[in-house]
């Protein structure tokens, strides 16, 4: 029988609550498993195949709404080109800094957010910049947004960790300031959000990540109108804008990204390139002053490709 493998099943193999698959599945299209005569879920092989890629490159990274939809051959792939990735950052790896990691998730737990700042603040002392961002704060960020999905953190404890977190990284700013001012860099960088996004960390962690690597960045913040953000990037003659996007109920990703980049076409006045990261690809229309959209899966990957010269 093709489909027979049952939702437990596939919660033991992908180490993913039963809920959070549901969710996954109703969500964002995931799975579309059979029914049973008593209206059980029951999968194929091929979806306990996508089920643990899947949990693995949330492990890694990804975001649900990112990988969802993706084939098995394109899920495969992804694992493949972030396995680098993986090997080089301690704090995804087995053993690597587990201690440090389980002490913070547990200042989190116990809502110990005093302990946890002093933490934090002793580490960022002790640690390189790229590597507090790396291997310390986008891997904890990620941990506490997946224990929020499988109900063992709540969302306040998650905007807590969000605000201490981006309060961290922005007394990095200064000496990530002065290192660009000293070198120099060939492009300048907007920083925003679209309309109707008002997160701000991943911005704030894209904005150091071009710092580390001398880029020239402009910091806009959240929830830009199209033709506003247009307006102030050919005042400023950014030539990249880097957008950070959070698919959401009040936010349709896949129905409002590619207008929203139409829109922002038409306002401005200068040639430029789109990075957008938090979403996932589309086929984006030629347009007549965005030359390019790029499309990041994740801060390393946008990391490398800045190393690289590619962006």
């Amino acid at each position: 029988m093709a489909q027979s493998i049952t939702i437990k099943v596939i919660s033991d193999a992908c180490g993913v609550l039963p809920q959070t698959l549901r969710a996954w599945e109703k969500r964002y299209g995931a799975f579309n498993p059979k029914r049973d005569h008593s209206g059980q879920r029951i999968y194929g092989h091929e979806d306990l195949k996508r089920s643990m890629a899947i949990a693995s490159l949330i492990k890694r990274g990804f975001t649900i709404s990112q990988i969802a939809c993706k084939s098995l051959e394109e899920l495969q792939r992804l694992l493949d080109e972030t396995q680098v990735i993986v090997d080089e950052n301690p704090f995804l790896k087995l053993g690597g800094e587990e201690s440090e990691r389980n002490r913070i998730l547990e200042l989190i737990s116990e809502f110990k957010f005093d302990e946890f700042v002093e933490e934090f603040n002793r580490l960022r002392t002790l640690m390189s910049i790229k590597d507090f961002i790396f291997d310390l704060s986008i891997p904890i960020m990620r941990e506490v947004g997946q224990r929020v999905v499988d109900n063992r953190f709540s969302i306040t404890q998650e905007h807590i960790v969000s605000s201490i977190i981006r309060g961290q990284l922005n007394e990095l700013k200064s000496p990530v300031d002065l290192f660009v001012k000293s070198k120099g860099s060939f492009h300048r960088y907007a920083l925003a959000t679209p309309e109707g996004n008002h997160h701000e960390l991943s911005i704030v962690i894209a904005d150091l990540i071009c710092g580390i690597n001398r880029r020239h960045t402009t910091y806009l913040g959240a929830a830009h109108p199209a033709k506003s953000l247009a307006m102030a990037v050919t005042a400023l003659k950014c030539d990249r804008i880097v957008l950070g996007t959070v698919h959401s109920e009040l936010w349709d990703y896949e129905k409002e990204m590619i207008p929203y980049l139409k829109k922002m076409d038409e306002g401005l006045g200068i040639d430029v390139e789109v990075i957008i990261g938090g979403g996932w690809n589309l086929n984006f229309p030629k347009m007549r002053r965005i030359k390019k959209v790029h499309f990041l899966e994740s801060f390393e990957l946008f990391d490398k490709k800045l190393m690289q010269s590619i962006l």
